[in-house]
């Protein structure tokens, strides 16, 4: 079973990614981790939690956010690898425990909202001025 990816952009576009078993075989969820924490720190990106805790949907969110709205109406390949890693990084996680991909079929990440989600499971992050 696969996964279904949406990346909601600034004007409120949805790009749609369907991703197949092939497509995230050999992403590892700890790989996909590790791979959005070195992007993460390469964009320059910053924790947005005081405290410093940096969750999973935050890398997604703020790496998300790097890429202009064209780069996922035709992926780039940067944006082909962030959804396979997003999708296998978030697909792995629930509640603490290891689950394999297939228990994860669709992820959301709602770029100007600050919002993702994966299988109806929330992690959003609001911040006021």
């Amino acid at each position: 079973m696969g996964c279904h990816v949406t990346i909601v952009t600034g004007n409120g576009e949805r790009h749609e990614f369907e991703l197949h078993d092939a497509d995230l075989a050999g992403m590892e969820a700890r790989k996909a981790q590790e791979w959005l924490g070195q992007e993460f720190e390469a964009a320059g990106c910053v924790p947005t939690n005081p405290v410093g805790k940096l969750l999973l949907a935050d890398k997604i969110l703020c790496l998300a956010k790097t890429q202009k709205d064209a780069a996922y109406a035709e992926p780039t390949p940067w944006v082909k690898s962030f959804v396979r890693a997003a999708a296998a990084g978030a697909g792995e996680r629930r509640n603490g425990r290891a689950r394999r991909a297939a228990a994860r079929p669709a992820a959301r990440a709602d770029r100007d909202h600050d919002h993702a989600d994966a299988h109806g499971e929330r992690a959003s992050r609001r911040h006021r001025a």
